[in-house]
């Protein structure tokens, strides 16, 4: 991988129903990037995989500070996705990340909640072929790429597809915190030293 997350907060958007191997595979890999890497979910507590898996949350969603976190990432699963999306909780967590320029990134029916926040704002997105109709309703352009990352927000179509997406996130994360910094320089830029000293004629 050629961007480390080291130092970097990530945060696994978690709820009963969701696929828990995609939820092992992407902390495996996002930990392996250095990144720390917390799960949470609607009330906390442990989430209930898909497929008998338990997981211990390390936050309420509904409390976390989005500033905080360098990224958000929402696993696949139908059922969790659903959830979540009729969350307005939640569906207001991913428009807040969005608005402060977080990257956002969701694997498989995950893509359910970006587009119930409203936040794929004409962005390339990879997902089912079931979810085209949804993300063109809801803003987004449909591809058939296994991964792709646009305006940080990086979507997969599926499990198979974790490995490249998480590429893609570490670069979309490393490319905001680049941002981030360059801006608050320019904010602490005297103003008076923002153009060189002119000559009167």
């Amino acid at each position: 991988m050629s961007q480390s997350l080291s130092g970097c907060v990530l945060a696994l958007l978690l709820t009963d129903g969701m696929e828990g191997g995609q939820v092992t595979r992407l902390r495996t890999l996002l930990r392996r990037a250095g990144a720390r890497v917390h799960l949470v979910a609607p009330g906390g507590g442990l989430a209930h995989a898909q497929d008998g898996a338990r997981f211990a949350c390390d936050a309420d969603a509904r409390e976390i500070h989005p500033h905080y976190y360098d990224a958000l990432v929402i696993p696949g699963g139908a059922r969790s996705a659903k959830a979540l999306s009729e969350d307005e909780s939640i569906v207001e967590l991913v428009r807040v990340m969005r608005l402060a320029l977080r990257p956002l990134g969701a694997v498989g029916e995950g893509t359910v909640v970006l587009c119930a926040a409203g936040v794929l704002d004409g962005c390339h997105i990879a997902a089912p072929q079931s979810l085209n109709d949804a993300i063109r309703a809801a803003g987004g352009i449909a591809v058939g790429a296994q991964a792709v990352a646009d305006r940080l927000i990086v979507t997969g179509q599926d499990a198979g597809a974790i490995d490249r997406f998480v590429e893609l996130l570490a670069e979309e994360v490393a490319q905001a915190r680049r941002d981030e910094v360059e801006e608050l320089s320019l904010e602490s830029f005297p103003a008076s030293d923002a153009h060189g000293g002119g000559v009167a004629i």
